[in-house]
């Protein structure tokens, strides 16, 4: 009788032993559905890159629209208005990686995409219906510490090859009477 209860006690732990087992592949079964769902879920919440505005009246990213002001101050009152030198270049890139933190590949990139915009821009009406949306843009999505940054940051960017010339000075002076700084 006893080797009997003793086979019966080892059948018992073996049987829990195993119902253990199978359980644990349930479980770990449930977390791989899990971790999927989640991982689809992360994917589909995941938000869409904004595609780039093709012309500068369609730009509605503060960012995109700074940019684009720093692009105008640079070329303003250069005879060929579609180049800007490489100080010029590299004080734009510098405040973009600064203020934006971006790093520098996606600066570089922003700074293309908007000196397409730029390119646009060919007559002094353009410019101007340019500044302006950017310019009310900026002026509803930022706070006025943060529009005193891009004021700066502007000033800096007409101070890249020298002294602003008068058109840089024009341009300065119609962006901070439109946002009111």
């Amino acid at each position: 009788m006893a080797a009997f209860l003793s086979l019966l006690g080892t059948l018992g732990v073996v049987a829990m032993v195993l119902w253990r087992i199978l359980r644990a592949l349930h479980m770990a079964r449930d977390l791989a559905g899990t971790a999927q769902t989640i991982a689809k879920t992360t994917r589909q919440m995941k938000p869409k890159p904004k595609t780039p505005a093709q012309n500068p009246a369609q730009i509605d990213n503060p960012q995109e629209a700074a940019a684009l002001l720093m692009l105008l101050v640079a070329r303003a009152g250069n005879v060929s208005k579609k180049t800007i030198t490489r100080a010029q270049t590299d004080k734009i890139l510098n405040q973009i990686t600064r203020h934006f933190e971006f790093d520098q590949a996606m600066a570089e990139s922003l700074l293309i995409h908007v000196a397409g915009l730029g390119d646009q821009l060919n007559s002094a009406t353009k410019v101007d219906a340019a500044l302006q949306s950017a310019s009310q843009l900026i002026g509803g999505a930022v706070s006025p510490k943060e529009l005193i940054e891009l004021e700066d940051m502007l000033m800096q960017v007409a101070h890249a090859k020298g002294n602003p010339n008068t058109a840089q000075k024009e341009l300065l002076n119609q962006f901070a009477l439109r946002v009111g700084i």
